[in-house]
């Protein structure tokens, strides 16, 4: 299945379609009503950037990302259990700030000067 973005603006729809074939070139399928637009691509880096700017020039005119298949997620995770509940960031869990110790002084009991 080709990746494919559905846009709508009032009930119009709008497919793209990307097809990256053998890796020698590529094409953006433009689907609209029926009729459908094929935009040659020698290199995928190219076409990205194609669409970005078509996507970017849609969404500012009015268009509604609809749809993008095929979902890549595996599942809903938002109902995944987790081992603790805890949705901290686990990173500054246990992280106590460092006393600041004043010049000339060693934060050592008895430390020699």
């Amino acid at each position: 299945m080709l990746p494919t973005w559905t846009f709508d603006r009032q009930g119009e729809q709008l497919v793209v379609q990307r097809d990256t074939r053998d890796g020698s070139s590529c094409a953006l399928i433009v689907t609209r009503d029926g009729d459908s637009r094929t935009i040659e691509f020698a290199e995928l880096p190219a076409l990205v950037r194609f669409q970005t700017d078509m996507d970017t020039f849609l969404l500012r005119t009015g268009w509604l990302l609809l749809t993008y298949a095929p979902d890549r997620r595996r599942r809903d995770r938002r109902q995944f259990p987790r081992v603790n509940n805890d949705r901290r960031r686990w990173w500054t869990d246990g992280v106590e700030p460092e006393e600041s110790t004043p010049p000339g002084k060693d934060r050592r009991r008895g430390a020699a000067k």
